[in-house]
């Protein structure tokens, strides 16, 4: 059954963060950055222990740590979330991350996981069932989680807008928005599904994190962008968070790096300029 939490999710971290890498260890443990968190894939850690999971520990000890699932398939019907969310629970009350946040997407069928988070057609039925998963995930960790919004490649045949759609979920859930601006960004340019028409419709109390990333051209497909978090932050995805804090306020902000890795010390730099960009924004929004 759906909860009854609220779905106003104040974050408990602040400033900027950077996707974590194990090749990054020792150049994070010389960092001094106060304000500086790091955000790991969950399923990465929660089923391993030994080194990995040391080192994700000695990282949380000095820095915010944000989990970040792929692995939860929320938009799937009658998937079993139980071990899963077991392995996911041993590793909150481990870490005592400052955010958690899953993707509103699926990726399993007839318990075959797929390399990819498949998008959710909205319909009514694939909101009960999102609610549903959230709420089962949310029970386990003890605590509301944000969902995140997909990139969008090819048109689908959807009943409801994806801003009410995600509305409804987090009113119902009690879960907090992620909002990925670099997905809005791919989703226009690639279905013609207005960002900043999103933006304007979302509003700031419901938004806990804001994701950005660069993203490749489709080799196939010439016009057609792929998520890849493997470039840097474009200029088009820098504007669309611009207006992103000009509406929310300066939210919790990840830069994501998950391929084409560059050294830490370039990573940093793309650090020092996105929080650059929201230190212009700290402000209360009304």
């Amino acid at each position: 059954m759906p909860s009854s939490r609220s779905n106003s999710v104040p974050p408990r971290v602040d400033g900027v963060g950077l996707s974590f890498k194990p090749s990054f260890y020792q150049a994070v443990s010389k960092l001094n950055e106060p304000n500086l968190w790091f955000e790991v894939h969950t399923e990465n850690y929660c089923a391993v222990g030994g080194p990995r999971r040391h080192m994700l520990s000695q990282l949380a000890e000095r820095f915010p740590i944000s989990l970040h699932g792929v692995g939860g398939s929320l938009g799937n019907k009658s998937h079993y979330l139980g071990y899963h969310l077991k392995l996911v629970k041993a590793l909150v009350q481990e870490i005592n991350p400052v955010l958690i946040s899953e993707h509103v997407a699926w990726s399993v069928r007839n318990r075959e996981y797929f390399a990819d988070l498949l998008p959710v057609r909205r319909t009514h039925e694939a909101m009960n069932i999102l609610i549903d998963n959230i709420d089962c995930y949310q029970n386990a960790v003890g605590r509301p989680i944000l969902v995140e919004n997909p990139t969008h490649y090819v048109e689908l045949s959807h009943d409801v807008a994806e801003p009410e759609f995600l509305l409804e979920v987090a009113k119902r859930s009690g879960c907090g928005l992620l909002i990925d601006i670099t997905n809005l960004h791919l989703s226009d340019v690639n279905c013609g599904i207005s960002a900043t028409d999103f933006i304007e419709q979302i509003p700031p109390h419901v938004v806990g994190e804001i994701h950005v990333a660069g993203f490749d051209e489709d080799p196939a497909l010439h016009g057609r962008f792929i998520d890849s978090h493997s470039q840097p932050i474009p200029d088009s995805v820098t504007n669309l968070l611009r207006n992103a804090y000009e509406a929310w306020g300066a939210k919790p902000t990840l830069i994501e790096r998950d391929a084409n890795l560059p050294e830490f010390s370039e990573l940093l730099l793309e650090y020092k300029q996105v929080r650059a960009i929201r230190e212009e924004y700290t402000y209360d929004i009304a």
